[in-house]
């Protein structure tokens, strides 16, 4: 097995969100709480203060511990449909910030990463899985609208400033202007699965390849190391919300983001399919702070400036969610 194969597999089973697909690839929804729990073996002492709820930074870059031996089922699924691959991993990791099965079935999946390591290993290094590490394609933009209307992408840089005014502690991403990558005729956009922003849509949903001018800048989110990094280069401190006591989270403050000094330097952020399922919704703790990426089930790039333009129309589409 390949460096990267191996890596890309670590970190999907360093994740709740990685394993949560990687449940559901086997069988075993996160989505049913009940049926999910029949795989709990036993939790090792030295693997739960270290993983979960809240994460270690150095945990992300260890290896699971030998517990219990894999799964014994596949579910003869098919890895190499990019598009059906998009739709089970958006499945089981949709509204997973506010999802309270979520919450509960994520010490029961950092229990059992050990059982998922082949299948981890195999959906690393299938072709469906491939474009999740992918950075930004410019050639392969897609932007949804409701109806067939034209997108706006004139109002990119007076979105942002709205929406940053006051630099808030999450982005609000679901109010500035997006686009995702093309997956596929099926599914035009990864974004159409994503149900936070589908259902602010009306249907038809319209689909527009767009063009992207050279030199535009994105930063790129494929790991939770992406998002210290930004983290460390654009710092905010701020004292820890009360709804991240559901995840566990016991420390006294909080970083992330201060978004308008971020937003001064980049035209873009793209999350990655693989840093939505590694890189979002987890708690990393640094000494007594904890940051957290909140939100995001699907590809995208948040636009902040230089946006996106000349809107080609491709057709209507729904979401395979809906």
């Amino acid at each position: 097995m390949s460096e990267p194969v191996a890596g890309r597999a670590r970190a999907l089973l360093n994740s709740p969100k990685g394993l949560a697909v990687l449940a559901e690839l086997a069988g075993k929804s996160v989505r049913n709480l009940d049926e999910y729990s029949t795989t709990t073996r036993g939790i090792g002492a030295s693997w739960i203060p270290a993983h979960g709820p809240g994460t270690d930074i150095r945990a992300l870059l260890g290896n699971p511990p030998d517990t219990e031996p894999p799964l014994e089922t596949t579910q003869d699924r098919n890895l190499d449909d990019p598009q059906d691959l998009l739709v089970t991993a958006a499945q089981a990791v949709s509204g997973w910030a506010w999802n309270p099965l979520a919450r509960s079935a994520t010490t029961n999946l950092l229990a059992d990463a050990n059982r998922y390591a082949d299948l981890a290993r195999h959906l690393a290094s299938s072709t469906g899985a491939g474009w999740w590490w992918n950075s930004f394609d410019a050639q392969k933009q897609v932007s949804l609208t409701s109806e067939e209307l034209s997108p706006q992408f004139a109002a990119t840089e007076e979105a942002a400033r709205t929406c940053l005014t006051g630099n808030p502690r999450t982005l609000p991403y679901g109010e500035l202007v997006l686009t995702s990558t093309a997956t596929g005729p099926e599914i035009p956009a990864a974004l159409l699965c994503d149900v936070e922003i589908t259902s602010r849509l009306t249907s038809p949903i319209s689909c527009w390849e767009v063009q992207v001018d050279a030199g535009t800048n994105v930063f790129e989110i494929h790991s939770p190391l992406d998002w210290l990094r930004l983290c460390y280069r654009y710092p905010r401190a701020y004292d820890v919300p009360d709804h991240w006591s559901e995840w566990g989270v016991r420390t006294n403050r909080a970083f992330g983001v201060d978004w308008s000094s971020m937003t001064a330097d980049w035209d873009a952020m793209h999350i990655s399919m693989a840093g939505v399922l590694t890189a979002t919704d987890l708690p990393i703790i640094i000494g007594n702070s904890t940051t957290i990426l909140e939100g995001f089930s699907t590809e995208l790039t948040v636009w902040f400036s230089n946006p996106p333009h000349s809107p080609k129309y491709l057709g209507v589409a729904e979401s395979p969610l809906s």
